[in-house]
């Protein structure tokens, strides 16, 4: 064997390691849970630590079976013409643990046989991608799958952590630092350094009028409250909610070039990012005001000015 091709199985061998590595950081994450809480959605979109395996072994028998002329044995319906969308993403009441973890480790077994046989420029085909993208060796696959897996393994660590706290990347190693005084301090100082730079952008203050690029991204650079009248940058401002908004009445005059005019029947005005974007034809947000309903392109093209009454005393 030469030098390149026992540096090629090295890199095969390395890429190998990282995969399974995430194969078992995510079937780790449904250890020692119920029935329910391996099955149990905890976030908007449905997510869940088993459905989250049967999602990854079925991509994972298709990237490592099919695309290299090597079909796996085993059968996806959920993946057949007709199938409820996303279906792969949570086992249904017929579907137990134990089978779809069984069924991740036979794909496995598929998968290992396809990375030991080939070699890392064996060519295969992706027919579910781009044609001009399609055509792809075992090198690009490994580094897919894995990055894939590692993500869906991120996944199931928020998701475990939910359930019952528990976090770590596997058996006997959590790979996590304590900190001082404990996760609970931990998390609250994290809090308040989130409030303390959130607030700036709720904060009731004396503005002039000011003019925004219609081009540069939503931001947050306002002058802070008090005498300190810098600016400072906050680009990651919270989602604006409606709790957050002061009755507000507006009148808009919308044109590609227009000036808006917006005045408050109360006293109280916030500083908000400079735009909330949504659908054409809904009420736009500017600083706690409604100013709709506008076109959404008719907003994102206007040279906008707001101007703003003064602020009571009682204000500042």
């Amino acid at each position: 064997m030469t030098a390149p091709d026992v540096f090629l199985d090295s890199c095969k061998a390395d890429l190998h390691r990282y995969l399974q590595g995430a194969r078992e950081a995510l079937v780790w994450k449904l250890e020692g849970l119920s029935e329910y809480d391996v099955r149990r959605p905890l976030v908007a979109t449905g997510t869940n630590l088993l459905g989250l395996v049967k999602h990854v072994a079925s991509v994972e028998a298709g990237y490592l079976g099919d695309v290299f002329g090597r079909p796996s044995p085993e059968r996806f319906p959920w993946f057949a013409d007709g199938a409820e969308p996303n279906a792969d993403f949570w086992a249904a009441q017929d579907e137990t643990r134990e089978e779809i973890l069984d069924l991740y480790r036979r794909v496995w077994v598929h998968s290992d046989a396809t990375v030991e046989a080939l070699p890392l420029d064996a060519t295969g085909e992706v027919p579910w991608w781009s044609p001009e993208g399609r055509h792809v060796t075992l090198h690009r696959i490994l580094v897919h799958i894995t990055t894939e897996t590692h993500r869906h393994a991120g996944h199931a660590d928020v998701v475990r952590e939910l359930v019952d706290g528990a976090a770590g990347l596997g058996t006997g190693n959590d790979n996590l630092w304590l900190p001082e005084g404990g996760w609970p301090a931990h998390r609250e100082r994290l809090e308040q350094v989130a409030q303390t730079l959130g607030s700036r952008c709720l904060r009731v203050a004396r503005r002039r009028p000011a003019r925004v690029s219609p081009d540069g991204p939503p931001s947050c650079v306002e002058p802070l409250c008090g005498n300190d009248q810098s600016s400072l940058p906050l680009p990651e401002c919270r989602p604006l909610l409606m709790s957050d908004m002061t009755p507000a009445s507006a009148s808009v005059v919308a044109s590609p070039t227009s000036r808006f005019s917006a005045t408050s029947r109360s006293s109280r005005r916030m500083i908000l990012p400079d735009r909330v974007f949504g659908s054409s034809g809904t009420t736009m947000i500017w600083r706690g005001f409604a100013i709709g309903p506008i076109s959404f392109a008719t907003w994102l093209r206007s040279s906008v000015m707001i101007s703003l009454p003064a602020p009571s005393s009682s204000e500042t």
